[in-house]
């Protein structure tokens, strides 16, 4: 049964939805001409889109959120550098 659950048809074009190969070929037009994130690294990629510049808004945030820190052995190992 282990087998079947990586089925090759299941990622052919023909497999995928039609509504969702056009969300995606509209997402990819909307990030196409951004600069990549490996080129400008990812904190200059997340605080826009945190703020919603670029082609999607800012996320919204649950009033029930909150931020829980943990620490490491190191000050260093929760770091994204």
């Amino acid at each position: 049964m282990a087998d079947d659950a990586l089925r090759p048809a299941f990622f052919r074009p023909i497999a995928i939805a039609e509504d969702t190969t056009k969300l995606n070929h509209a997402r990819v037009d909307l990030m196409t001409g951004l600069p990549e994130w490996w080129n400008v690294g990812a904190e200059a990629t997340r605080e826009p889109r945190r703020q919603g510049r670029g082609p999607f808004p800012a996320a919204t945030k649950s009033p029930r959120a909150r931020t829980i820190v943990i620490q490491g052995r190191t000050a260093t190992r929760s770091r994204c550098d």
